[in-house]
């Protein structure tokens, strides 16, 4: 489902262009930008496979290929005569504010009885995909082949996933949980890879630490403040659909390896017979 939901919207981003027969080069030429940020961020997150430059430095471009890529097609339409087809950039705001004039704290009290009682359904819609999302992205994040010292938190992760959900539905804005494949990519990032004769990867090591995680939630925090508002801007809604598709890939990477296929056909039963015995037992 997440893998179609990224199909979906990328498309979705690329179709915008053609609507107006006017922009039809900005079209194309953001087809160009999507397809580029894909194929470059394959390219370079398998830089560990290659033979140039040493094993750091290859290391270093393979874990952010994808951000490099960004960088590259973002910086693309500046160069000289690619300035002049319109393109659609991503559309922030010039502050960290609602993009609608009211107060940031929703006034749900002043919704009536049957608003409440409809919204349970789409609530308990939403709380089985987290719950689906959140525990598949974790076990994949925790697997054998990784090698981890340090216990899972299942139970505090759903826990702090909750109290997310509750300060966003205060603040009247999209919850976001998305973890397939960005988890086991951010674990991979951290291990220690070394190649077998066979030119085949294997894992050594994993450095465990929050360090990571935590800076990355700090850097998206800091993208709200206006300069990083502006960097948003400039970047291409292409180069997201690009990127979109560049996460599909990456999912079915993990996915449709013979290993993961079958450990993800039986965390899905697994799934569906918790929620069976949930309803009706």
């Amino acid at each position: 489902m997440i893998a179609l939901i990224y199909i979906i919207k990328a498309v979705e981003e690329l179709n915008t262009g053609f609507h107006d027969g006017e922009y039809l080069d900005g079209a194309l030429f953001s087809i160009i930008l999507a397809l580029g940020t894909l194929f470059t961020s394959y390219t370079l997150t398998r830089a560990r496979s290659w033979t140039l430059f040493s094993k750091p430095i290859r290391g270093i471009i393979a874990d952010y290929g994808a951000a490099f890529s960004i960088l590259l097609f973002t910086l693309v339409p500046f160069i000289g005569r690619l300035k002049e087809p319109s393109i659609t950039r991503l559309p922030a705001p010039d502050s960290f504010h609602p993009t609608i004039p009211r107060n940031w704290l929703v006034s749900f009290w002043i919704l009536p009885g049957w608003a409440v009682a409809a919204s349970i359904i789409p609530a308990m819609a939403m709380t089985l995909l987290f719950y689906f999302d959140h525990n598949v992205s974790s076990l994949l994040t925790q697997r054998s082949e990784f090698k981890l010292k340090k216990p899972s938190a299942y139970h505090w992760d759903f826990l702090i996933l909750g109290f997310i959900t509750l300060i966003c539905g205060l603040l009247g804005i999209p919850p976001g949980n998305g973890l397939i494949p960005q988890a086991p990519l951010h674990t991979r990032s951290l291990a220690k890879i070394k190649q077998k004769s066979d030119g085949s990867d294997y894992i050594v090591s994993v450095l465990e630490s929050r360090i990571s995680g935590l800076t990355q939630s700090v850097l998206i925090g800091l993208t709200m403040l206006s300069p990083g508002l502006w960097i948003l801007r400039q970047i291409p809604r292409a180069v997201l659909a690009g990127l979109f598709l560049f996460m599909v890939k990456m999912f079915f990477f993990f996915f449709f390896k013979k290993k993961n296929f079958f450990f993800f056909f039986e965390k899905t039963k697994v799934f569906f017979l918790e929620v069976y015995f949930f309803f009706f037992f």
